[in-house]
């Protein structure tokens, strides 16, 4: 839940022309360690078993890129999460390749595949290959709009190939750019890291609407540390009552997929 409210942040921010792009000495080798850690964290806490996760480094001529680090891991991100929601088994692989004044990255996978007549919306916000309301997999639809968006704010292109159920390659190509001399000097001394400061949030009240006990308590436990008072309801009837009877409720941060009805016949007030 805390990855959809980033990203629909992000949506909106990237729609209103102010996300933020902040490009500077990038270390791909660091890039990729990071994500490919985060990753393989998540398959060990899952009992993910039947997957085989790599990385491939780029050649030592891109080893440190100058553009945006976060924004290139948060694309990275997207299209990796993207390739493991739709792989049961098989391989997930993502990595870089140098091609004269550019950098191609790619993040490919052996499992479901997309059909090509969905190639041309699979970027559109709040899309995906399955639109059924009984579709078998999560999420927004909105995690490749915002790679897309992020690419061609760093002055790249994004495109994929795919098979249905033959699995998927997605490439986006970013311009290699040359350092600037403040750039070149800061390889040399390192910037310090300054402490991030909490939120203070005691005065605030939250409402978390989430059937899944394990994804409230991540939530709580990400919330309580901004002081703030967090109330939890497991069911669509119990938030409405919460909500009826709590008034100092400051924000409602929903499940879009609770699996009880009453949210298709009322609605929150107040």
């Amino acid at each position: 839940m805390i990855g959809i409210i980033n990203d629909i942040v992000d949506i909106a921010k990237i729609e209103a022309g102010i996300i933020p792009i902040e490009k500077s000495v990038c270390s791909l080798q660091t890039v990729f360690k990071e994500i490919y850690e985060i990753f393989w964290g998540e398959m060990q806490k899952n009992g993910i078993t039947d997957i085989e996760f790599s990385y491939t480094s780029p050649s030592d001529l891109a080893q440190e890129i100058h553009t945006d680090a976060t924004r290139l891991k948060q694309i990275l991100t997207n299209l990796i999460s993207n390739a493991f929601k739709f792989t049961e088994k098989g391989k997930i692989e993502f990595g870089a390749e140098v091609t004269d004044t550019f950098i191609t990255f790619f993040v490919k996978d052996t499992g479901l595949g997309i059909p090509e007549d969905k190639f041309e919306i699979i970027f559109d916000r709040f899309r995906q290959v399955d639109d059924s309301h009984t579709r078998e997999f999560g999420g927004t639809g909105i995690g490749l709009t915002i790679a897309k968006s992020l690419v061609e704010r760093l002055g790249g292109t994004i495109w994929l190939e795919s098979n249905l159920y033959e699995g998927s390659q997605f490439f986006f190509k970013l311009p290699l750019q040359p350092f600037t001399s403040g750039e070149l000097k800061s390889r040399e001394t390192p910037i310090p890291v300054k402490p991030v400061s909490k939120e203070n949030w005691s005065t605030k009240t939250f409402l978390v609407v989430e059937d899944v006990e394990s994804n409230y308590l991540y939530i709580e436990t990400l919330l309580k540390q901004t002081k703030a008072t967090v109330l939890w309801a497991d069911n669509g009837e119990k938030a409405i009552e919460f909500v009826k009877t709590n008034p100092e409720i400051d924000l409602v941060l929903m499940d879009i997929q609770l699996p009880d009805k009453t949210f298709g016949k009322m609605t929150l007030s107040g």
